[in-house]
């Protein structure tokens, strides 16, 4: 293994490449989203890494994705469009191997997200191609098993031979390109026989790439335990033996001290040192949770680190379980642990210390970025708050100057762009007012959208004009309307109370679905929703939402859910079926609608809002948003009862309810029952079109208006006529013998040809 050896002096900077450098001077929020961070941004600032005294870097996954961090991908053959293109990737490998850096990137063969095509095509509706590479629980079903549970993220199965050799391939197209060593994240999870696959696949390539693990235990609940890969069926089996005999946590939390030391000893099989052991001849080495846990444990114990031997003497047998040649990845934290400046309560010297200490050490050496900006957090992010991890993961702030505690010897720092590049910031693209040009490397700019000016979107939040009692719907959406006030003003009393929390700890937003006809009352009865829950309303439409500038449309739907959380508004999304209909595939457009859908998903999972969709084409709605929809609300054509309240309601009738505020003047013979009985299919909203025409009418002919059921019928004939016409140029299904008849026809021409 000495073509390796160059990994012993590594000194690595670790990066997630959405938080480290988009331009900005001062940093966008570290939301559920993306920030605006890029692989230009990282070219951009390798001499600053370089200055700090590190050799190597190290990007968290850049392929393309539904998340943000990276680690959701939707597809292994592209690069996530914020963060750049093929061909940046490729110049940053070129120009960080100039500056004699090397170059490790973090390879996801765990699992992919759901919209994922290769998922799609696995599933029974789809064809179910390739339906082996993913763990189904029943041939004739798509219920499958997903990585830790997740829903979003379903688990390869990479003990079949077609799924390995796919995975492989598509390192070893990174390993072509030049990159010098992978991260495999959730090694854990995967069988040692694709490991071993794995990294053979890579040293064919080149001897000297280097192939470690993520393999962590710590944190994943019993239940999961059995998505762990074992070395042998003896460790298996007695892995599984002792979660009988334990009913504390088998793997203890790294870094807790007061861990009985009988259990420690019984434990000592199932440690995370020993896990990590396991891996010595199937991969090159692993990051080495260990060895934090045991700086942790002196830290925690109020000891310093600075001439320390019994701390000496604990990593000395520990160092000493392994093989020489076995690459143990020594960091103080990463982007799923708390800073470690954190866990030292503050005290710099303290962090100042662990590093000079570890740099001691001959063994790779990660540390994260922002660590010399002195990130830290006021709280653990271990707990039951939702995206806590946001918190570690911090966009960098590049008007500070570093703090030295990484004993930098050179004093020439590189100098901070002035230059402010277009950026995301959370909720909106921006360029400096002085600077209005785009960026000197035109090469990263390559979608066929533009970059964003200053034309963000100013959302309208307004009180709501109807509320439940003047609804005129059926007696079943009535009741479903009330039920969803109820809940709203109740839930957070009694789904604590009733201990409902339980399963429900990643519900951020209220999604609630109207669906139904074109002016059925979906609009105003969200509205009544609102003012039953004493919120402010904010409407917005796909047109408001929708921009042809790169960014614009997400950059518009985050500004919308943080006004709406900011007023304690309810969001109602209008007619927006583009925005949550079935994502695909195919179309010039496909790829930017999904981006755009997975953001949408994305808030709904991160914004404690009330979201209103409606739609007039339900059978579109994608699956996604329909799991994300806590109600689901028909709104059927008014029945007879319903179109003579409607028709009271719009024209005012002296003897019922709508007699306050004046009424339309009709003839003495005049029946709403009639008219009723000549307006079905009608709807709410055509109602009120054909009040107003039936009004023009009359003023038009008399100075004494008087509406005549004469009158009012023609209206509604001509209206019904008209409406009948625009549905005639419409697209429409085909069903029943009129498809029959379409498909024989294009049978006898298939004969023909």
């Amino acid at each position: 293994m000495n073509e390796i050896q160059w990994f012993d002096n590594a000194r690595i900077y670790h990066i997630m490449v959405d938080r480290f450098n988009g331009g900005w001077q001062t940093p966008p929020p570290s939301v559920n989203d993306f920030c605006g961070g890029t692989l230009q941004g990282v070219i951009d600032k390798l001499d600053y890494i370089k200055y700090l005294g590190f050799n190597t870097i190290m990007l968290t996954p850049f392929l393309k994705t539904a998340g943000y961090h990276g680690y959701h991908t939707l597809s292994y053959d592209e690069v996530e469009p914020h963060f750049g293109t093929w061909e940046i990737f490729q110049n940053l490998l070129n120009v960080a191997h100039e500056k004699g850096l090397r170059v490790i990137c973090d390879f996801v063969p765990n699992h992919c997200f759901y919209w994922s095509d290769i998922f799609q095509e696995a599933l029974l509706n789809k064809g179910g191609k390739h339906r082996d590479w993913f763990f189904f629980k029943k041939a004739d079903s798509d219920d499958y098993v997903s990585f830790l549970n997740l829903p979003d993220l379903p688990k390869f199965n990479l003990e079949n031979p077609g799924a390995a050799k796919y995975m492989a391939s598509k390192a070893e197209r990174l390993a072509q390109m030049g990159v010098d060593g992978f991260r495999i994240d959730h090694a854990i999870g995967q069988p040692f026989s694709f490991l071993k696959h794995l990294r053979q696949t890579l040293k064919n390539v080149r001897n000297d790439i280097v192939v470690f693990g993520e393999v962590w235990a710590e944190g994943v609940s019993e239940e999961l335990y059995s998505q762990f890969y074992f070395k042998t069926k003896d460790r298996q089996d007695e892995f599984f033996s002792a979660l009988k005999r334990f009913s504390k946590k088998l793997i203890p939390f790294l870094g807790d001290s007061d861990e009985d030391e009988r259990d420690a000893k019984e434990k000592k099989i199932l440690s995370q040192e020993h896990i990590q052991a396991d891996y010595s001849d199937v991969l090159d080495g692993v990051l080495d949770f260990t060895y934090r846990g045991i700086l942790l444990d002196e830290v925690k114990a109020g000891n310093r680190i600075r001439g320390n031997q019994r701390l000496r003497r604990k990593l000395a047998e520990h160092f000493g379980k392994y093989p020489f040649d076995f690459k143990l990845v020594l960091f103080l934290d990463n982007h799923d642990t708390d800073r470690f400046l954190f866990e030292c309560k503050n005290d710099e010297t303290l962090l100042e210390e662990a590093i000079e200490f570890t740099n001691e050490l001959p063994r790779p050496f990660s540390i994260l970025y922002g660590t010399e900006q002195l990130m830290t957090t006021e709280t653990s992010i271990f707990g039951t708050e939702d995206y806590a991890d946001l918190r570690v993961r911090q966009c960098m702030d590049w008007t500070q100057t570093p703090a030295n505690i990484l004993n930098v010897k050179n004093i020439n720092l590189p100098s901070i762009p002035e230059k402010k590049m277009p950026i995301v910031n959370g909720s909106t693209w921006s360029l400096d007012e002085k600077d209005k040009s785009p960026r000197e490397t035109k090469k990263e700019n390559t979608q066929s959208r533009k970059l964003i000016g200053n034309d963000k979107v100013v959302w309208l939040c307004v009180d709501p004009k109807w509320d439940l009692s003047s609804l005129i719907l059926h007696e079943h959406t009535c009741e479903q309307l009330n039920e969803v006030a109820a809940y709203i003003n109740k839930k957070d009393l009694f789904l604590e109370k009733w201990g409902v929390k339980r399963f429900m700890r990643n519900e951020a937003c209220i999604g609630i679905n109207f669906y139904g006809g074109s002016g059925a009352g979906k609009s105003i009865a969200a509205e009544a929703v609102a003012y039953a829950c004493g919120r402010k309303i904010i409407k917005a439409s796909y047109s408001q939402i929708q921009s042809s500038l790169w960014g614009g449309t997400e950059s518009n739907l985050t500004s919308l859910f943080e006004e709406a959380k900011k007023k304690n508004a309810v969001i109602v999304l209008n007619e927006a079926d583009g925005l949550f209909s079935k994502r695909r595939s195919d179309g010039a457009n496909s790829d930017t609608n999904n981006q755009i859908k997975c953001h949408l998903l994305n808030l709904m999972d991160t914004y404690e809002v009330i979201l209103v969709l409606t739609t007039n084409r339900f059978e579109d709605y994608d699956e996604a948003f329909y799991r994300r929809t806590m109600f689901q609300v028909e709104f059927p054509l008014p029945g007879h009862d319903e179109l003579v309240l409607l028709w009271q309601m719009h024209l005012g009738c002296s003897d019922g309810k709508y007699s306050e505020g004046g009424e339309i003047p009709k003839s003495s013979d005049f029946s709403y029952d009639d008219i009723a009985n000549c307006s079905e299919g009608l709807t709410g909203g055509d109602i009120r079109r054909i009040t107003l025409g039936a009004i023009g009418k009359i003023l038009a002919v008399s100075e004494n208006p008087l509406l005549t059921e004469e009158v009012l019928k023609s209206v509604i004939e001509d209206y019904k006529s008209t409406k009948k016409r625009m549905n005639q140029y419409a697209p429409r299904e085909v069903v029943g013998k009129e498809k029959e008849e379409v498909l024989n026809v294009i049978n006898q021409s298939e004969t023909i040809k």
